[in-house]
């Protein structure tokens, strides 16, 4: 076995004993370090149950692979894990929760087709609508005042 089928086998563990923590994992090549993100951060704090899980974790992987680097940050540590290699316990965003609960009925909205004819036996009122967006307006001074043009333009 070797270091990441090592990590995320526990991992997999892990997130089934901690379902209300999102696990990401990435190997950075930059530092050549495993890094673990466990959130959220109150969670990383304040969980001591996930301290006795991932602490002894990572020394366990340290005697097992010597020279291999590990490192468990919180969601605000300045090393980050951008594009996760896998992810455990990811929460839903909104849009798929939404899908989730009503994916049947928005297909039908969305898969709607509007009519592109009249019908036959219809009536067409063939009114403008001008008066609506452009009413009269009856102005009761004199507009000689080249003023008044300038203003209105």
């Amino acid at each position: 076995m070797n270091q990441q089928e090592f990590i995320l086998d526990k991992l997999a563990k892990m997130a089934l004993h901690f379902p209300q923590v999102h696990i990401k994992y990435d190997f950075n090549k930059l530092i050549q370090t495993h890094i673990i993100e466990l959130s959220p951060v109150e969670e990383f704090e304040n969980n001591k149950k996930l301290d006795e899980e991932w602490i002894p974790f990572s020394f366990e992987f340290m005697q097992k692979f010597p020279g291999a680097d590990i490192a468990f940050i919180s969601p605000e540590s300045s090393l980050r894990i951008i594009n996760p290699t896998e992810e455990f316990n990811a929460p839903l965003c909104e849009s798929l929760i939404l899908e989730e609960i009503f994916g049947e009925i928005s297909g039908t909205l969305l898969n709607y087709s509007f009519p592109t004819s009249i019908p036959v036996n219809g009536s067409v009122i063939g009114l403008s609508i001008a008066p609506i967006f452009y009413p009269k307006v009856e102005i009761d001074f004199p507009l000689e005042d080249e003023l008044y043009y300038q203003s209105a333009a």
